[in-house]
């Protein structure tokens, strides 16, 4: 997908382009609407003065253009000006959304201006409210600029995008591209370091870094992140983090979404001359069109990871919108891989029951965790009582996205009993989300014993961890629950709600406690036990650093994940 801008001659632009049919074939899905409907159109500004304050670029010109290809001149440009142009789609009346976006070219200059801005409207676009909802797609339904009452929507467009519209098109290989030597995987994740929201980034990162340890040619296709270089080498991964064009106007976030994708799938297209490779591995229904698109066009087969699911964040209330489209892609994205790999038995049991994938089809692996370099050699169950009367001062810990499907708002139900037990208990809430201001206003009648320390990287997990008590995972709705797995790794017993993959991970009075999710009561009564019977604390707290060397190995993982793989090939690596 290109479109470029050239100056010609004489105060005269040349703007050609030229659009996959597959990309025309993604707007059609991903909307629900035909092409026409979504009016594809091509718009030239003069972006001279897009870094004044506050920026002012100007629309010169703008038309719909349902040609995928083609060249058009426009003349009578003002010389020393600047000009891009952008290709992209109205699937509202009044909202265009960019999907590509030429350099920039300075009339009666020869050359493009490589030298200024990247995207001309990036300043712009930091001043529309709402612009954050992109950082988590689990805020999407908070707020008036989350709302998707102003999308164009056909019930009756395609809604599906994968091996079949692309071989119509004509633009399937006749066969498999296959080289000896290592595998080569393409991995599509809309989080990865720095770029970390919830346990799905650092799933990722830690799978494809075992991956490449075991002898996989890894490369990461991802979003970018602030000041992360666009391609770069970790652990032996390579990743590539795409831009997408800044909006001149407010968009939604299901177009950032659709966006982001054409990005990853031109990244991997350009790549792959290169690389050829293998196998694509997609996480989670954000890069469902990416990856359908790449395993399409490139004849490869495609590996779905779902790491949680639309119906189970919303406990099966699945409104019309927002929420039944994510569930719907999804779908498309279960059903158009060649296999699909759950972190729980309980994901298994969902997509089975709720997506109607075939049990075959489903492989559960769950995430690892690797045992931190610098733990306490003690546990932290020292600064509890280990004989009456010494009062005891513990600390509990909560680490996750602060929304409702955390359950935290049960935790601070539960918190004036344990006050009541323990004068001086202080809870620490580690993360962010749209719940943060309900929950400090929850917790504003015991502020004193509660404090927000917002998002937590690494070095302050680390710290967290080393302070705390308990670490209390209150979930109503959790897959897996890799927070379990870090408080594990420290030796703190978790205490968890009983959903599921956390009982999973968790064997009530082995190597941490469960509770009944949703109860208070029962939440209350189970720290308490936990923090005045030292004798239980310590033989969890054993287990618990048991359970994650032996149980939890990520190499072993990884291994498993490499046998799907392998399983999937035309044909296999000679030295994987």
């Amino acid at each position: 997908m290109t479109i470029n801008l050239l100056y010609s001659h004489s105060r005269t632009l040349s703007i050609s382009w030229d659009i996959p049919i597959s990309t025309i074939h993604q707007i059609e899905s991903h909307y629900h609407i035909s092409s026409p409907q979504a009016r594809p159109t091509i718009r030239l500004y003069d972006v001279t003065d897009c870094l004044a304050s506050p920026p002012r670029p100007f629309l010169m010109y703008e038309w719909q253009e349902h040609a995928p290809s083609g060249e058009r001149f426009i003349a009578q440009l003002y010389d020393g000006r600047c000009y891009a142009a952008d290709w992209g789609i109205y699937h509202s009346e009044n909202n265009f959304v960019p999907f590509e976006r030429s350099l920039m070219v300075r009339v009666g200059w020869e050359q493009k201006l490589s030298s200024y801005p990247i995207d001309p409207f990036e300043l712009l676009e930091k001043e529309y409210e709402g612009t954050g909802q992109f950082s988590a797609y689990t805020w999407y339904g908070e707020g008036e600029n989350h709302s998707c009452s102003n999308l164009i929507v056909s019930e009756n467009a395609n809604a599906y995008i994968g091996e079949k519209v692309l071989r119509d098109s004509g633009t399937l290989p006749a066969s498999p591209r296959r080289r000896q030597g290592p595998l080569r995987l393409a991995m599509l994740a809309w989080e990865y370091p720095p770029h970390i929201v919830g346990g799905l980034g650092r799933a990722v990162s830690d799978l494809a870094r075992h991956l490449a340890g075991q002898g996989l040619t890894v490369h990461v296709f991802t979003c970018t992140a602030p000041s992360s270089p666009a391609e770069e080498t970790l652990d032996g991964v390579h990743v590539h983090r795409v831009r997408v064009p800044a909006s001149p106007d407010p968009i939604h976030f299901w177009d950032r979404v659709m966006q982001m994708n054409f990005a990853l799938a031109q990244r991997l297209a350009k790549l792959d001359s290169d690389e050829a490779f293998d196998l694509i591995h997609a996480h989670d229904w954000l890069v469902f069109h990416a990856a359908s698109q790449s395993a399409g066009a490139l004849q490869l087969p495609l590996i779905a990871t779902v790491h949680a699911t639309e119906h189970g964040r919303r406990f099966g209330r699945l409104e019309p919108g927002l929420p039944t489209w994510i569930h719907e892609l999804e779908c498309q994205l279960m059903h158009s891989a060649a296999h699909v790999i759950v972190c729980s038995e309980a994901m298994r049991t969902e997509i089975t029951s709720v997506h109607g994938v075939h049990p075959q089809s489903i492989t559960v692996i769950p995430c690892g965790m690797d045992i931190p370099s610098r733990i306490s050699t003690e546990p932290v169950i020292t600064s509890l009582p280990t004989e009456p009367p010494a009062p005891p001062t513990p600390n509990i810990l909560f680490v996750g996205r602060l929304v409702y499907e955390k359950g935290i708002h049960i935790l601070l139900d539960a918190m004036p009993a344990l006050i009541k037990h323990f004068p001086e208990l202080h809870l620490c809430i580690a993360g962010v989300g749209p719940m943060e201001s309900q929950l400090r206003e929850q917790a504003q009648p015991i502020f004193k014993h509660v404090s927000f320390v917002g998002w937590a990287d690494e070095l302050t997990k680390q710290q967290l961890f080393n302070e705390a008590s308990l670490c209390i995972i209150p979930s109503l709705y959790e897959p897996f629950g890799i927070v379990a797995l870090e408080a594990m790794s420290y030796g703190i017993p978790p205490l968890i709600s009983s959903v599921g993959g956390l009982t999973d991970i968790v064997t009530h009075g082995v190597d941490g406690w469960h509770v009944p999710a949703g109860n208070s009561h029962a939440l209350a009564n189970a720290i308490i036990h936990l923090l005045t019977h030292s004798d239980i604390y310590l033989e969890l707290h054993h287990a618990a650093k048991h359970t994650i060397q032996y149980r939890y190995v990520w190499s072993h993982f990884a291994q498993k994940t490499i046998q799907i793989y392998q399983d999937h090939l035309p044909t296999l690596p000679t030295n994987v």
